[in-house]
């Protein structure tokens, strides 16, 4: 499963692995600015909820540990059969 980032923000996207990768300081704040090439691969849904119409997942990325876990909207993944997965799932427990 990749995941399509939409906006630069470190807060979306795993923090170790971006290449590519621009740096600018202002007002002591790093703003940090990823090209349009990247992607990165998501382990698992661990949690969902829905905000009006929309839909957002916590997710686990691949190779990352715990603190790189983030909420994504459903729109900015690239395939969505890790979603049907995870809905599986919940009707299985």
């Amino acid at each position: 499963m990749r995941f399509r980032p939409v906006t630069p923000k470190t807060s979306r996207s795993p923090k170790k692995r971006r290449t590519g990768v621009t740096d600018m300081s202002i007002d002591d704040e790093t703003i940090t600015t990823a090209t349009q090439n990247n992607s990165y691969e998501i382990e698992k849904i661990l949690n969902h909820r829905k905000y009006k119409k929309r839909t957002k997942y916590f997710v686990k990325w691949k190779d990352y540990d715990e603190s790189e876990n983030c909420w994504i909207w459903e729109s900015e993944f690239d395939d969505d059969q890790i979603i049907k997965d995870y809905y599986e799932n919940l009707e299985k427990l």
